[in-house]
């Protein structure tokens, strides 16, 4: 369970990131579904899912200071 909250937080952190920079930054805080969708893929997703949504918020935040 513990290693699929990390890959689950490492996704939503990597997917954020590579949206980032395809689709740009305000689009890529708006859409959290690539984060959701890659930890279906991980066991149990349950767990792996709301990491993602984690790793996704975390990503954004950052991004979000970064700019200031």
């Amino acid at each position: 369970m513990t290693e699929a909250a990390i890959y689950g937080l490492l996704l939503g952190i990597g997917v954020y990131v590579g949206t980032a920079m395809l689709m740009g930054t305000q689009k890529a805080n708006n859409l959290p579904g690539g984060a959701i969708g890659g930890a279906i893929l991980l066991s149990p997703w349950y767990v792996a899912m709301p990491a993602a949504l984690v790793g996704h918020i975390i990503a954004v935040v950052v991004t979000k200071m970064v700019k200031r």
